[in-house]
């Protein structure tokens, strides 16, 4: 027992801080997104070519239904990076779905029983912020993680044109 209190005793965790942006930031197309989405415990699920296609099948898809431009995605194998941009819908409604569909796949194919973290990691980009130098941080993710030597060698970068 710590301060003289039981499990039972202790106070309740504060509740947890809701970190998005209003609705409406993440509909309009004016606004860019640095997305990162973390495999679950950032376990190595994206691992296989047949899988890592798949996945990236999956979001190719659901960017054009939504209209999302991808300005450049980077699958690692640990986690996804976007850059993206509202469409006709909103991002976190995609990266929803996108979550949901390649989950289902790993259950069906790999069977792993749960792919994502919970929620993902996003930044809005700000006026005084570059989208190149943004572009440039994902693209290079593969060299700095020491994965390839350079970035166009590594087969899981590329970007969603509408």
């Amino acid at each position: 027992m710590k301060n003289g209190k039981t499990g039972a005793q202790r106070a309740p965790l504060p509740k947890r801080k809701y970190i998005r942006l209003p609705l409406e930031a993440y509909s309009n197309p004016a606004n860019t997104f640095s997305i990162t989405i973390d495999a679950l415990e950032r376990r190595p699920y994206f691992d296989t070519q047949v899988f890592n296609r798949e996945v990236i099948a999956i979001l190719r898809s659901l960017a054009l239904e939504y209209r999302c431009p991808v300005k450049i995605y980077c699958l690692m194998p640990t986690h996804l990076h976007l850059l993206i941009s509202p469409g006709s819908r909103l991002v976190v409604a995609l990266l929803g779905e996108f979550k949901k569909k390649t989950s289902d796949l790993a259950r069906r194919t790999r069977g792993i029983a749960r792919l994502w973290q919970r929620s993902f990691f996003d930044h809005r980009l700000r006026s005084n912020e570059s989208e190149a130098e943004q572009y440039e941080y994902v693209r290079m993710n593969p060299v700095r993680a020491g994965l390839v030597s350079h970035p166009d060698d590594w087969p899981w970068t590329g970007r969603v044109n509408l």
